[in-house]
Parts: C-alpha cells; sequence; structure tokens
C-alpha cells in the first residue's frame, strides 16, 4: 500500500511504538492508583512521556503537560477553560472546526464574541486584518499552526507577539505540526500548545494532550476520577493532574513515548522529518510528471480581497493563466471583481464565472447582470450549478454579451437544451463549451463530457460532430493556451477513438450520439501513445482500428 493520509493519522507506526503498547499491556497498572509495582511502572512511563513531549516541543517541564484523547479534546479543555462567558475570541479562516466549533459552541451558549482574521489568495494571514481585530480586545486568540488542507503554515510566533501587546491568551493547535515541523513553545510564545499523538509524533490513536505556560490557570472541563486527593469535592486544581480525569490511556502513552523517541533517534528530529517530507513531495511530483499519460493542469485563481495588480504579474510568471469561478471567494460581485478581471486580461489570464444559485460553502448566487458588470471570458455552467439562472438572463447573456456559455452534465437540462437551441438559432454554436463542473461543484462525473455530447445531439437538431466540437475545438478557441482541443501540426496528440458501442442503433459512434447512446472507446492516445485499450465506463466498441 502506498499511504498518502498521513495528515488524518500516521497508519506506519514504528516497530518500537508497537512493541511499546504491547509490553505496557501485560505490565502497568493503574497510573496513581497504587503503590504496587504495576502502578509504579506505569506511572514512571507516563512521566518520561510528559518530559519526552516537554523537550520536543519546548514546554516548561514535564508537570506543564496533561494528556487527553487527541488534540480535539485538548483544544476543547483549553478554550472552554479560558474564554469565560461574555469574552471575545479571536481566529482565523484556516483553523481546524476543532478549533472554531469550541468556539461557536461558547458564542452559542455563553454569549461570546468570535472575530475571524481572513487568509489571503497566497495562503498567508491577512496580518492587516489581524491586527484591526486584535484592536477589539480578544480575550482569546485560538490559531492553527499548519492547515491540513493546505500544508500552508503560518507565523504563530508573530501572532502570539501581537496577541499579548492586547493581554490575550494564546492557544495554538499544533496538530499537524508537531513532530514534522520545527516548534518550541517558549520561542513563539504560547500560553498552550494542544498536540495530537496519532499524526506526526507516530504515536497510537487515543492519544493528545496540551502543553501549559507558567502562570496559566485552565478551568477543568472534567472532574472525577483522581488518584490523588480522593476525598476533595472538587477536582485537584494543580498540574497535571488539574487537566486529566478519569483513568489515563497509559499504553497508549507509551506507544507516545516510544514514537517520539524515534523521531529524535532516527529520523533527526522534527526538523528531518520536515526535510524528508519536503523531499518525499518532490519526488513524487516529479515522478507523476514523468508517467505517460498522465497531465496536470493546476494553478487556477480564486479571487481574493486584497490582490493588487502585481499579484496577477507574478502569478503569470509562474504560469498560471485561468481565474477559476468568480463567486467563490470573498469577491463575488460586480464592483470589487471586475478592476481584478481587467488585471486578469492585461496579464492574459483567462476569467471564469460562477453562475446561477449557490452550490459549495463560499458561493453567492451570480445573476445576468452581475455577468455582464463583471466582463468574463467563459459563463461557468450557465445552465446551473447546479440551479440555474432564468431564461431571461440566459437571453440578456447571449443577446448582450460575447461570452463563452460553458454547460455542465449535472446542471438544468431544460436550460442547457434553451441555450443550445437559441444558439443554433443566433448562429452562435462557436461560444458553447462542454464542461463537468469538477472538482468543486458537484464533484467529479464519470463520462460527464460524453453524455453533454450525447445530450445535445439527441435533444436537437445540431449535428453530432458539432456537438463534439463542443467538447474539443470550441474549449480550444476559448483557452488558448491549453494547446490540444484540435488536429494540428504542433498541437498535443491526445485523442479518443471510438465507435458505437456494442447494441447501439447507431452505425458509427456519430449516429451513436445523435441516437442518446455513448460510444464505446476503443484506444486512448496521449501524446501519441496508446494508453488504454479498453474503458471501464462504457459498453465494448463495435470495431478496434487496425
Amino acid at each position: 500500500m502506498i499511504y498518502l493520509d498521513n495528515a488524518a493519522t500516521t497508519m506506519m507506526k514504528p516497530g518500537c511504538v508497537v512493541r511499546a503498547v504491547a509490553d505496557a499491556m501485560t505490565s502497568f497498572g493503574g497510573v496513581g492508583r497504587g503503590v504496587h509495582p504495576a502502578s509504579i511502572a506505569a506511572g514512571m512511563a507516563v512521566y518520561r512521556a510528559r518530559a519526552a513531549v516537554a523537550n520536543l516541543l519546548g514546554a516548561p517541564g514535564a508537570s506543564s503537560v496533561a494528556f487527553t484523547n487527541n488534540a480535539t479534546m485538548a483544544l476543547n479543555i483549553a478554550i472552554d477553560g479560558l474564554l469565560a462567558p461574555g469574552q471575545r475570541a479571536l481566529t482565523t479562516a484556516a483553523s481546524h472546526n476543532s478549533v472554531l466549533r469550541p468556539l461557536f459552541r461558547l458564542r452559542d451558549t455563553a454569549d461570546c464574541s468570535v472575530d475571524i482574521a481572513p487568509i489571503d489568495a497566497n495562503g498567508s494571514l491577512d496580518f492587516e486584518v489581524y491586527a484591526e481585530l486584535l484592536k477589539r480586545k480578544p480575550a482569546l486568540v485560538a490559531v492553527t499552526h499548519a492547515s491540513n488542507l493546505t500544508g500552508d503554515v503560518y507565523d504563530v510566533a508573530r501572532m502570539c507577539a501581537m496577541a499579548h501587546e492586547v493581554g490575550a491568551k494564546f492557544v495554538l493547535d499544533a496538530a499537524q505540526t508537531a513532530g514534522s515541523y520545527p516548534l518550541n513553545m517558549a520561542e513563539i510564545g504560547a500560553d498552550v500548545v494542544c498536540f495530537t499523538g496519532h499524526k506526526s509524533l507516530l504515536g497510537p490513536q487515543g492519544t493528545g494532550g496540551l502543553c501549559v505556560a507558567c502562570g496559566i490557570e485552565i478551568a477543568p472541563l472534567l472532574e472525577g476520577g483522581s488518584g490523588t486527593h480522593s476525598y476533595d469535592e472538587r477536582h485537584p486544581l494543580f498540574m497535571p493532574e488539574r487537566l486529566e480525569a478519569g483513568t489515563l490511556n497509559a499504553h497508549g502513552v507509551a506507544g507516545l513515548a516510544a514514537g517520539i523517541g524515534y523521531i529524535e533517534g532516527t529520523l533527526g528530529g522534527p526538523s528531518g522529518v520536515h526535510e524528508h517530507a519536503g523531499a518525499l513531495a518532490q519526488h513524487f511530483a516529479d515522478a507523476v510528471s514523468g508517467v505517460s499519460g498522465v497531465k496536470v493542469e493546476g494553478g487556477g485563481l480564486i479571487l481574493e480581497k486584497g490582490l493588487v495588480e502585481k499579484d496577477f504579474e507574478d502569478l503569470a510568471k509562474e504560469g498560471v493563466w485561468v481565474v477559476g469561478e468568480i463567486g467563490l471567494g470573498t469577491v463575488n460581485n460586480p464592483e470589487t471583481a471586475a478592476p481584478m478581471v481587467e488585471w486578469a486580461h492585461k496579464h492574459g489570464f483567462k476569467v471564469q464565472m460562477h453562475t446561477g444559485g449557490t452550490s459549495i460553502p463560499g458561493s453567492s448566487t451570480v445573476t445576468a447582470d452581475d455577468v455582464i458588470k463583471t466582463k468574463p471570458d467563459v459563463v461557468s455552467h450557465i445552465n446551473g450549478g447546479p440551479t440555474s439562472i432564468p431564461l431571461h438572463e440566459v437571453d440578456r447573456i447571449m443577446d448582450e454579451t460575447p461570452f463563452a456559455m460553458e454547460i455542465v452534465q449535472c446542471g438544468n437540462p431544460k436550460t442547457a437544451q434553451y441555450v443550445l437551441n437559441r444558439a443554433a438559432e443566433k448562429g452562435q454554436l462557436g461560444r458553447v463549451i462542454f464542461g463537468n463542473d469538477a472538482p468543486s461543484g458537484t464533484g467529479i462525473i464519470p463520462l460527464g463530457i460524453m453524455r453533454n455530447i450525447s445530450f445535445a445531439a439527441s435533444m436537437t437538431d445540431i449535428a453530432p460532430e458539432v456537438c463534439v466540437a463542443m467538447a474539443t475545438g470550441n474549449p480550444a478557441k476559448v483557452y488558448t493556451k491549453l494547446n490540444r482541443g484540435v488536429i494540428a501540426p504542433g498541437k498535443e496528440a491526445d485523442l479518443l477513438i471510438m465507435d458505437t458501442p456494442m447494441g447501439s442503433v447507431g452505425k458509427d459512434a456519430m449516429e451513436a450520439f445523435a441516437a442518446g447512446d455513448i460510444p464505446g472507446l476503443s484506444y486512448v492516445i496521449i501524446d501519441g501513445k496508446i494508453n488504454v485499450k479498453k474503458s471501464s465506463n462504457t459498453p465494448p466498441a463495435s470495431r478496434k482500428p487496425c
């Protein structure tokens, strides 16, 4: 197995971790529950684990480390224990929902206020907005060190210093960086660092915790089940017992300690892990780029507030030339979008614009008037993504603009048919292109483009070969930098060889399309090489090329 889901959990644990857990299962008693050898052994192992975590993450000492089930539990403890009713908190748009949900719960149940600082288009924190939000005097700033989705790492030392200037406590979610990225709590200045054991620390699932700076008092979230002060009415308030209610997962903690030992003794510490991960990522990218038949067309830009013309100039130099659907980011209206579209066009970008109702979080309803004022190159999913604009607004786009109109397979079929028929009447079939709205919107649709061709050829009077052009030559005329879509000298030879599928009434591929069938694929040719000789998603072709 090639495992690439380490942001969720590390699967391939070192042998020393497995052995540590197995040994603990046969030798540990309850931590702090007795003075017999099994209990003492468990207690000493847990202490050594606390010391290992403190050393790795730059915490004040072993007693500053409290163990929990995971980083989510640790964050709930920290946020709930530091943010009093009616107080204000600040986080960022990059924060994991393990940060956001505890904050939103206190917003809903304890009259707390929650501000969210935005992330720029390049993935970095908008420090200008962050500074403005700090002027509201939050009592707590809780942020994520690195995004589990994008991999962006944030300047938390700077964020922490700014938070302390206004008297806020600073809680850091280090679930993605503890063990894989150099992290020193003291150098950052964080009041609390929350970590999980099962990711880059290479420990078992069910382990995690929080490191608490000296002088920071967190109100316990849970009470009961301590091994000390058993007759007190309330839970002990000294660390680490203060934040540990119930019997510890000593078996898992032993595995966590072994994982930390492996990181420091074998992998060269977090810096070594970080360098190794970077090298693996580069190796993967290099290897994929050399695989025959695999092409990656990436680099679409989603417009966000704060972009300036130089950003478009710089991105163009890096090979980015497509603006992804306007309407998905913070720039979702003509007033803010139009100036950026002018910059995009100036620097050679092709601009798409979301059309119709909302589809995914962050999108907004986009009308014909919005499109006309913004002046994109492509009206994305004019037949709905998934809900369509009214037909009279379709008419406005067709009559008042020259923009290309994209039809998607999972949109509104009535609108799709209307656009096709009107384009034929107006002699504007060259404006129609087919797309599948993937990977966003409705997701990846198998055979989505082929289904578009079949729909158009069978439900209108448009010739099937013209419908094929809507999926090939027409997009090539719009997205000129793709260098494919037409057969010509110098163009990339990416071809589908297809024929009428077995059982179809059509005598060839074009007749199959006209009959509403999807042709059977015989060959897929990439850069002149046959890569696929059989399709798993279509019926077999009646004939094969010689």
